[in-house]
């Protein structure tokens, strides 16, 4: 089937002969190659010219996407609007989850700009949650007070599971029984993508990572991920 896919591997653009030859490009480039548009690559090296052929007249519909440009995240749309951006950068920008970007998603130096934004008014529910601040772990009334915190921090303090942190830090304290159907989400331990059949066994290993492994999105890993792995 020839459904032509406009690629990019870190010099050229290339024409892909269909998303699976694209994909599996993508692969084996662990993730240097990225995808630039549908539809074949214009006949140029001029790289003005190719931002021109990604210009597309996008619908009103509002589908938001998550995207990261290289220093920050950015909420588009739809998915027409965030493949216009990411032809245009080059493929320099890419498509992180369906939905919004949350609130405290944004770069560090976004972040320092827009502190009083971390928004603190949260209820006295007791709902508790287990964050990490990259020394130890810290116990959080709600998921509202967590998620201030993690904005005031930058980033820094990280989620780990819900419930309460385990006093001695020892990792039996995570083991959680887990069902055995398939929900696949994708996670990070730092150095290589991990899909994990479902959320539960993600947050087992959120927790005895003392929060090193962090979720990316729901669903698998996508192919381009450097060093994608199942769990």
């Amino acid at each position: 089937e020839y459904d032509p896919k406009c690629g990019h591997d870190g010099s050229k653009y290339k024409t892909y002969g269909n998303k699976c030859a694209m994909d599996f490009a993508i692969c084996e480039s662990e993730g240097v190659v990225r995808f630039i548009r549908d539809g074949e690559c214009p006949e140029t090296r001029n790289t003005e010219e190719v931002k021109s052929n990604c210009n597309k007249i996008c619908t009103l519909e509002y589908d938001p996407k998550c995207g990261h440009d290289g220093t920050k995240y950015k909420t588009y749309g739809n998915k027409c609007a965030m493949d216009a951006a990411i032809c245009e950068s080059g493929g320099v920008a890419r498509f992180v989850r369906n939905g919004e970007c949350p609130e405290f998603d944004t770069s560090d130096a976004e972040t320092e700009n827009k502190e009083e934004e971390c928004n603190e008014a949260c209820t006295r529910e007791y709902n508790p949650m287990c964050g990490h601040d990259g020394t130890s772990h810290r116990t959080f009334s709600n998921r509202c007070t967590m998620e201030f915190a993690i904005c005031k921090s930058k980033g820094t303090i990280r989620f780990v599971r819900e419930g309460e942190c385990p006093n001695d830090g020892n990792n039996e304290d995570c083991d959680k029984p887990c069902t055995r159907e398939y929900n696949p989400v994708c996670g990070q331990d730092g150095t290589s993508y991990k899909t994990y059949p479902t959320r539960c066994i993600m947050e087992v290993a959120i927790c005895k990572s003392k929060g090193t492994v962090r979720f990316v999105r729901e669903g698998e890993c996508y192919p381009g991920d450097r060093n994608d792995k199942p769990a």
